[in-house]
């Protein structure tokens, strides 16, 4: 792990008011959020910081027209967010990166709210029925990336 990303972890954590947050052996770092993880993690290849978090578990048999919508939505460019499968267990992931460079406690933790919003209402469309009038989440037509 760069120690310029165990700084912004300990810049962000003193920005919260949180102890200091630790880094597992797979250099991932965890908050909870509304009772949900936010995993932080830096990809040291392209010197990039990783959030990604579980929205919930989807049954791939019976809920193929849900899966083909997440999959639209995602193959449609769906802005700073990607969402993914864990296929082992059907739980469906949903993560974000950005450049490390210039990201600073401040600029994370706004980062990691938006992330949070945008995670809640994919929990929420997740676990709403097929037949619920809840709109999915879209891909926004454009975005700005620090």
């Amino acid at each position: 792990m760069s120690s310029a990303h165990t700084a912004l972890l300990a810049e962000l954590s003193a920005l919260l008011n949180l102890p200091a947050l630790q880094i597992d052996d797979n250099g991932i770092s965890t908050l909870v959020v509304d009772g949900f993880p936010l995993n932080i993690s830096a990809d040291a290849r392209n010197e990039q910081m990783v959030l990604f978090t579980p929205i919930g578990q989807i049954d791939i048999a019976r809920e193929p027209e849900r899966l083909a919508r997440m999959l639209r939505i995602n193959g449609a460019g769906a802005g700073a967010v990607t969402v993914g499968l864990a296929a082992s267990q059907d739980i469906v992931l949903l993560s974000a990166r950005r450049p490390q460079a210039g990201l600073d406690a401040d600029e994370l933790a706004r980062w990691a709210g938006q992330f949070s919003n945008t995670a809640q209402h994919w929990r929420d469309w997740l676990a709403a029925s097929p037949s619920e009038a809840i709109a999915a989440p879209v891909a926004p037509t454009h975005w700005i990336q620090g």
